[in-house]
């Protein structure tokens, strides 16, 4: 997903030939979000994460391992997509 600011230039009363100045300030950055779901207990695991990337998915399994142990749960299976991002 992207986020950032945007800013807008309005409408403004000024004198007759003046053009206004309005400040615009364009900007964002990317970020990911990754999301193990349960479809029969509905419990959710999510992280947001700078890059899409072998390395953050790791650590993403390596967190959702995590979780998943402290819920008891030794077993699970992962579904993915097959993206390069996805290969770990």
């Amino acid at each position: 997903m992207r986020y950032g600011t945007r800013t807008h230039c309005r409408l403004r009363w000024t004198r007759q030939g003046h053009r206004p100045v309005c400040p615009v300030k364009l900007g964002y950055e990317w970020g990911y979000l990754h999301v193990a779901i349960c479809p029969f207990t509905a419990d959710m695991f999510a992280l947001f994460l700078s890059h899409l990337d072998k390395q953050c998915f790791t650590y993403f399994l390596e967190q959702l391992q995590l979780h998943l142990h402290t819920k008891g749960i030794d077993k699970a299976l992962l579904i993915g997509d097959g993206a390069t991002a996805h290969t770990s």
